[in-house]
């Protein structure tokens, strides 16, 4: 059961890693695994946990035909559970509890799935999330509005010099700022874009398609303008 859970995290996790997109990403190749009716749900299921294990752990049926170690997934820390602070997956190890713990803290991500999704149902609920949170980082606020009050979040009209980048395949674009009528701020679309496309760690990246390397061009041009008109005295 707990490895139903999983699945939606895991493939949320490959629509991130979705860059660039194509037949031989863990994405696409996940989807294949589903769609093959020629295989039982159960095997396709174990297929799926041998992707991850190649994929997440380097290690092609890691963990033999039937066995896949679900702890590997849970975060560091006590009470850690396969379904934490964030509905779409937390992540294991030491960067699985620093998530987790800033889910709990002022970033609440309001994910759920609903009876017309392909995973289980399992919308999201508050009194569960606190509940949850307490008992991991305890002495901890819950504080779902901090980041607004603070920083005025839910309204940036009066922001600037923010520039905004959402890879277009990336699931967490429709959550994002797409567009903006102010200004002062700035922001790119990347059509063939996942998540963090355009950090991908090398550059320039012989891997990179068209509309990111125009994307690394603006983010210099944008980035030198700011900072010219900061050394000018005009802040």
């Amino acid at each position: 059961f707990y490895a139903l859970w999983k699945v939606p995290a895991i493939f949320a996790d490959f629509n991130m890693m979705y860059y660039p997109p194509g037949d031989d990403t863990a994405l696409a190749r996940a989807c294949t695994i589903f769609a093959n009716e020629n295989d039982s749900p159960m095997h396709r299921l174990i297929n799926f946990f041998d992707l991850r294990a190649e994929v997440e752990y380097g290690e092609e049926d890691a963990f033999g035909p039937s066995c896949f170690d679900l702890s590997l997934e849970l975060p560091d820390g006590p009470h850690a559970r396969i379904r934490g602070a964030d509905n779409s997956g937390s992540g294991g190890g030491y960067t699985g509890e620093i998530w987790e713990f800033q889910c709990c803290k002022d970033l609440i991500i309001r994910a759920g799935y609903s009876e017309e999704s392909m995973f289980l149902a399992r919308p999201f609920n508050y009194d569960w999330h606190r509940e949850h949170c307490e008992e991991r980082f305890p002495g901890v606020p819950v504080e779902p509005f901090r980041m607004a009050r603070q920083w005025h979040f839910d309204d940036l009209s009066h922001a600037s010099r923010i520039l905004f980048i959402n890879g277009m395949n990336d699931g967490w674009s429709t959550s994002s700022i797409l567009s903006t009528d102010n200004l002062e701020l700035r922001v790119i679309n990347l059509e063939n874009g996942a998540h963090h496309s355009e950090m991908s760690g090398i550059y320039p990246n012989p891997k990179d398609t068209p509309d990111v390397v125009r994307a690394h061009k603006q983010i210099f041009a944008i980035l030198k303008e700011w900072l010219d008109y900061i050394e000018e005295g005009q802040v």
